[in-house]
């Protein structure tokens, strides 16, 4: 069965789905860090085969904050259905070992062990809850000087293309499904400044409209109950491509094009 996961952790107060007629059936749903999961208080509704207060394989819990099913009509039912509970301490330590058991699969990638050291501060803030995951927010939400998490951005060596490698292995070996799909898709960042490598006015596909941004192009792989991303590439627009020093700026490598691929089908 495909899977459908609701994630409220930034949706405050609320039900994730309240049934107010009879009949309905509500099938795959994964319903997580809600304060309330699913109502009703009509007759004749069936809950079949979801997972409330679990990730995607029902087995690590990730509860809703009161309730997962509230039933109040005699005649509706929950059946096949997992339900689970908060993390506990012991949830979460056990998580912090397999996180850091995860990353060490990536430590050749590094040549020092600081670069190895930031990796888990700058991954452990980007699964953190700190609203905008931007270097300064993480580096705070982790006790580390803000300018020690830039370097590892900005200038410890680490070779990336190596951990994408690494990373696509992985997913390969232990991921492999029949019903796995790529998804190609462009992501925009909005900007204020011009300072940003291939930052331009342009059209941004996150909020629907031209404006000054940066556009990433990104590989994803999905799989029902797992989905990552594969490979990213910023697109580097022709005003970049036509201005070495500009670029030189921004530590930016002077060897991309903003030119299709003429082996690419969409070129």
């Amino acid at each position: 069965m495909h899977r459908i996961e609701l994630n409220g952790q930034a949706a405050g107060s609320s039900f994730v789905m309240q049934i107010n007629g009879g009949g309905s059936i509500v099938q795959g749903l994964v319903v997580n860090r809600f304060l309330d999961g699913l109502s009703t208080q009509s007759a004749g509704n069936r809950f079949e085969g979801n997972f409330i207060g679990t990730d995607v394989s029902g087995s690590l819990g990730l509860g809703n904050h009161r309730r997962g099913i509230l039933i109040l009509a005699s005649s509706t039912s929950a059946t096949e259905t997992t339900e689970g509970r908060p993390m506990s301490v012991k949830d979460i330590a056990k998580l912090g070992k397999l996180l850091a058991q995860f990353l060490a699969r990536f430590a050749h990638c590094f040549v020092r062990p600081e670069g190895r050291a930031l990796l888990h501060v700058y991954v452990r803030g980007l699964l953190s809850d700190v609203q905008r995951k931007n270097v300064e927010a993480i580096a705070l939400d982790q006790n580390v000087a803000p300018r020690t998490l830039q370097r590892f951005l900005e200038s410890i060596v680490w070779d990336e293309q190596q951990l994408r490698d690494r990373c696509q292995q992985i997913v390969a070996a232990e991921h492999a499904s029949p019903e796995a799909i790529g998804c190609i898709d462009e992501t925009g960042t909005a900007k204020s400044g011009n300072q940003t490598a291939s930052v331009k006015r342009q059209y941004n596909g996150n909020r629907g409209k031209i404006e000054n941004c940066v556009n990433n192009v990104a590989l994803a792989y999905s799989t029902p109950g797992f989905h990552c991303l594969l490979d990213a590439q910023l697109y580097l627009p022709k005003e970049w491509t036509e201005d070495a020093a500009r670029r030189k700026k921004t530590t930016f490598p002077t060897t991309l094009s903003s030119r299709p691929s003429r082996k690419s089908p969409w070129a």
